[in-house]
């Protein structure tokens, strides 16, 4: 898996997501900072694996639980809805973007304005 830096509308998600879980502006930036993403198999829905720099990574990481939610509305008006995942060590894992009639995305929200928060279920 080829590793990358976030894009200017995954930056935003993540960053949106992060802040909803209570996470202040200081550890945002230290998770960019030591984070990477790499592309998901997901049809073009925009979800990414998340990996934390110096960490091995050997594939034999497993989801551990959502830390946050929202959905936006893309710009063909259908419904994204994302979360934030982290593995059962708490490091950051993975970002599963779903737009729910399984079309490819058209484009990351850039602004948090665009973005609401999910509540707990």
């Amino acid at each position: 898996m080829e590793y990358r830096d976030f894009s200017l509308g995954e930056k935003c998600l993540v960053s949106f997501l992060l802040r909803a879980a209570n996470k202040d502006e200081d550890y945002i930036s230290k998770f960019f900072s030591k984070t990477r993403c790499a592309e998901m198999d997901d049809g073009g829905m925009g979800s990414i694996r998340l990996h934390s720099v110096g960490c091995q990574d050997d594939g034999g990481r497993k989801f551990g639980e959502e830390i946050g939610s929202c959905h936006f509305t893309d710009v063909d008006g259908v419904m994204v809805s994302a979360a934030l995942y982290v593995d059962m060590s708490g490091r950051p894992f993975e970002l599963d973007v779903w737009k729910v009639d399984y079309s490819s995305l058209k484009r990351m929200p850039i602004d948090s304005g665009e973005l609401v928060k999910d509540f707990p279920r």
